[in-house]
């Protein structure tokens, strides 16, 4: 992801559209990053597994009304989970 913003920033002016895609990414930053980064790479899919500790990380902060300071997701989450049957 942090690639995909840092490329995004050096050629933004030239190049339009960047995806990034991912699988199993932590919270990458605040609000303020998040929405930057929103801006920079519009489409960013997030894939996950329910049970998936990393995802969770860093742990949220309840702050109250400050919420939004602590550490976000971007991008759309698309949750990758299968039933395993017993053998």
């Amino acid at each position: 992801m942090h690639f995909a913003f840092d490329f995004g920033m050096i050629f933004e002016d030239r190049i339009s559209g960047i995806q990034c895609t991912t699988f199993g990414s932590p919270r990458v930053g605040n609000f303020s990053y998040v929405k930057r980064y929103e801006r920079i790479v519009p489409r960013t899919h997030r894939f996950i597994v329910g049970a998936d500790p990393v995802p969770k990380l860093p742990p949220l902060v309840p702050l109250g009304e400050l919420s939004h300071r602590g550490f976000q997701h971007a991008g759309v989450e698309i949750l990758l989970d299968w039933f395993v049957a017993p053998i």
